[in-house]
């Protein structure tokens, strides 16, 4: 609603009273006439415009010659309010005249819910935006061709309250730049924070507080503050570090591909590294319980690390859940799991750890992030992500889905919600997606990675209030600026020609201060009154079954007491890569000879002539393996930062393609000299696929294969030189999620939870897409493949779950055993009457194929 329509508003007060009585005349009407549209007026309110005071919000450029099409009391009137098939509330308005095409219009109102929900906006085109307790403008453009009515469709049987509608029309020739399109908040809370505050610079990713002095990571590198923000000291080499939680002297650093660190911050003038753990899965998060570290390892599930010796580490448990667990955390003898994209929140209770106790579940608005516990109530910071908006004018972009939500767990086997805090979160692009939220003595920070810091009164988490927004703006001169609207994939309703946002990350409370964490900017401290330091609360003891085993039919289980990542068929036996040594063992897998090394031996490769080439974690070594000897003729370090080596194959019995991380492949040759060398590196537009594939295939001696998520590549040897034969795109990439070759020129790909056989040198698109689906009966096929005789090994370790398919004949496949594993499996090799399985806790498994 314009200006000049509430000054004539506010000059016929009476007018308003009468309309006001002939509105509540309606409602009776409709209340008598069913009781569906009783329900539906009980769950809408369409409130008056004086009824909540608000600020407008002020449009980036002036727009002239605008008409006014409806206003507010012609809403009022002619609003009819129903209910859908599912009792959930709708709203029609109709006008005298239809929406033409050849205009554009701009539809804008004023919207909240009682909760966290969702509202269907039909407006020419259909949009879902998120409504929060809290009162929010949503601005809503449309160009498209001609409509009768605009609609709002609630997605749960719950008010809406609507206020201050309005539609407005301009001219086609319209810049559509120049008008609000989005969701804003109700008032302007935005606080700029210039990058030369920050009192320590740096990528940080995180900040914790042992109540005296700071503790940041960042670039590898933990470093210690005082409470002013000066540096103490600090302790490099720690990998790709994303978050980290001190307790009694000890930091435990989630670091991503690498794995977790421990470091002795007992003497904040001196840290040491304690020791490298090497997690299940990429570790995003970890938490203390006990003489416990809990991390949580996203597809992995959540790995329970017995830390009494704080230099060895020792695998304990495992929780499986299909879900990525992306954030975790203890309170009491409760377990917290955050499943990101399942936008779950799991409780167990891990009181005795060998048998942890699923309690309940809580459903959140938005990929799941961090939990905090405070006395009885469970704060949730939820994002959302992965959206696109190339061509779309008006839809609401990405992120609009950040929230707070709030839960009272007195019983945590029924938690009941509370209140939600839902956020514009507009900008995207600055940084990855992560939520963060830390609670104390009333005041809430839910940190962004898009939209900077907010801060909550919390006193009364039933109603909470908004009070803060600071965020550290990305100017135009800085390093860490892009142009996100220029050619952007994404659709802003802000100006980021003006400034982006860097990512907020981490926050911690310290001496009446806020201390937030940026991942382009550094460490700044914000006074805040009546804000006091983080008490870690108490964790009770927790107790160890020692029970690791599970009986499992038809299967024998070897060196249990050693973790064995990979192993490799042999001339005479079999090659077994662990955690810090190497194993030759003999066909019934009685160790002839153990080799030290200094990294888990993540993948081994034959080369022929008894060598053997294994990727253990930062680099790639090759071996000599002879009937009673290992050994290391030469080592390739990574040149990668933050590297995870993970898979190889070799080809042409010269070149080694080698898989770093998520981001790097290269190729390593062997020379005559037996000197492994780096070739190439092929990174260019190349995107590796799942960590849960065989991204890296071998065919014959002389092919070899990467499968990633956007592309294929094939190699050949000619004449001693590599060349690419194929290059494809993936297009069973969306929904294939394996392969593995059968012959030379055969390859099998799962597809669709069956799998699909064709050659991948001349595969097209079309036969991509178009050949036979073969299926498992039921059964559904996913995870890395290997192949041993007529076996089909299909394992999928995020479910412990390993399916053994006869395909003697594969286009009559059928399935010969089913298997759940508990200790993390890796890919299978032949054996004499079944297949051979690594464990990552729990040595080698024989597993019996009887027919």
């Amino acid at each position: 609603m314009n200006r000049h329509t509430k000054r004539i508003l506010r000059s016929i007060i009476p007018k308003i009273i009468l309309i006001a009585c002939l509105i509540g005349l309606v409602f009776l009407l409709i209340r008598e006439k069913t009781e569906n549209d009783r329900g539906a007026i009980d769950r809408v309110q369409i409130e008056d415009e004086e009824t909540v005071a608000a600020d407008e919000p002020v449009r980036e450029a002036d727009v002239e010659e605008n008409l006014t099409v409806i206003e507010e009391n012609d809403f009022l009137l002619k609003s009819v309010i129903g209910t859908d098939e599912n009792g959930n509330t709708t709203v029609t308005y109709q006008p005298a005249e239809p929406f033409e095409s050849g205009t554009v219009y701009l539809l804008s109102f004023k919207a909240r819910s009682d909760r966290a929900a969702h509202v269907t906006v039909g407006f020419g085109n259909e949009y879902t935006y998120p409504l929060s307790a809290q009162w929010q403008y949503y601005y809503m453009p449309c160009t498209t061709m001609g409509f009768n009515e605009i609609r709002w469709k609630m997605d749960t049987a719950q008010p809406l309250y609507i206020e201050d509608v309005s539609v407005q029309a301009y001219g086609a020739d319209v810049d559509l730049s120049s008008l609000l399109n989005g969701i804003y908040p109700e008032k302007d809370l935005k606080e700029a924070v210039s990058e030369d505050a920050a009192c320590f610079s740096g990528n940080i990713w995180d900040v914790v507080t042992d109540g005296r002095y700071l503790f940041a990571i960042g670039d590898g590198c933990l470093t210690v503050l005082n409470a002013d923000g000066d540096v103490v000291s600090s302790v490099n080499g720690l990998g790709n570090v994303r978050h980290l939680e001190i307790r009694d002297g000890i930091g435990a650093v989630a670091c991503r591909e690498n794995g977790l660190f421990l470091v002795d911050i007992s003497d904040v003038h001196s840290p040491a590294l304690l020791c490298h753990y090497n997690t299940l899965e990429y570790c995003n998060d970890v938490c203390f319980a006990g003489n416990y570290l809990i991390a949580a390892c996203r597809f992995g599930g959540v790995e329970i690390i017995d830390i009494t010796n704080p230099e060895a580490p020792v695998f304990v448990n495992r929780i499986i859940y299909a879900a990525e667990c992306y954030r975790c955390n203890v309170r009491g003898s409760v377990l917290y799991i955050s499943c990101w994209n399942d936008r779950e929140l799991l409780l167990y209770d891990i009181s005795d750890v060998m048998a942890p106790r699923f309690l309940s579940s809580v459903q959140v608005s938005g990929a799941c992030c961090e939990s905090f516990v405070d006395g009885t109530f469970l704060y949730i910071a939820t994002g959302n992500k992965g959206v696109t908006c190339n061509d779309a004018v008006g839809q609401p972009g990405v992120g609009t889905v950040n929230a707070v939500e709030v839960y009272d767990i007195s019983d945590p086997e029924h938690s009941q919600w509370v209140s939600s805090m839902n956020l514009t979160g507009c900008m995207r692009g600055a940084g990855y997606d992560d939520w963060s939220i830390q609670v104390s003595d009333g005041i809430a920070c839910f940190t962004n990675s898009y939209n900077g810091m907010f801060i909550f009164n919390v006193s009364d988490p039933t109603e909470p209030v908004l009070i803060s927004n600071p965020q550290v703006h990305i100017l135009p001169d800085s390093d860490n600026y892009h142009d996100l609207k220029s050619g952007s994939k994404y659709v802003y309703p802000f100006s980021p020609e003006q400034y982006i946002i860097a990512p907020t990350t981490g926050v911690c409370f310290l001496n009446n201060k806020i201390v937030f964490s940026c991942g382009y900017g550094g460490l700044y401290i914000l006074d805040w009154k009546g804000v006091s330091p983080v008490n870690a609360p108490e964790v009770s003891l927790l107790h160890c079954s020692e029970n690791l085993s599970e009986d499992i039919p038809d299967t024998v289980c070897v060196l249990q007491e050693y973790d064995v990542y990979s192993l490799c068929k042999t001339e005479e036996g079999y090659l077994a890569g662990c955690e810090s040594e190497l194993l030759l063992l003999d066909p019934a897998l009685n160790i002839l000879y153990r080799y030290p090394v200094e990294e888990p031996v993540m993948d081994i490769s034959s080369v022929g002539n008894e060598k053997y080439v294994t990727a253990e974690r930062t680099r790639i070594s090759l071996y000599s393996v002879t009937a009673g000897s290992i050994e290391r003729l030469n080592t390739l370090e990574s040149d990668v930062r933050n590297v995870a080596v993970s898979q190889l194959a070799v080809f042409g019995n010269s070149y080694v393609l080698v898989q770093d991380s998520w981001k790097t492949f290269h190729i390593a040759k062997i020379t005559t000299k037996n000197t492994l060398s780096r070739e190439k590196e092929l990174t260019d537009g190349l995107a590796p696929g799942l960590l849960y594939n065989k991204n890296l295939v071998k065919g014959s001696d002389d092919t070899a294969g990467i499968i990633g998520s956007n592309r294929i590549f094939w190699f050949t040897v000619e004449n001693g030189d590599v060349r690419v034969v194929k290059e494809a795109s993936d297009v069973l990439y969306n929904d294939k999620n394996g392969g593995v070759f059968l012959s030379d020129r055969e390859m099998l790909f799962i597809y669709k939870s069956g799998y699909v056989i064709f050659d991948p040198l001349n595969i097209t698109a079309e036969d991509a897409v178009s050949g036979i689906r073969y299926t498992v009966d039921d059964n559904n096929l996913c995870g890395k493949l290997s192949v041993a005789g007529d076996w089909l090994v299909v394992n999928y370790y995020p479910k412990n779950k390993i399916l053994i398919v006869n395909i003697s004949n594969p286009e009559h496949p059928y399935l010969v055993r089913k298997v759940n594993l508990l200790q993390m499996p890796g890919s299978a090799v032949e054996c004499d009457g079944g297949i051979l399985i690594p464990m990552r806790h729990g040595g080698i498994v024989k597993v019996i194929c009887r027919e």
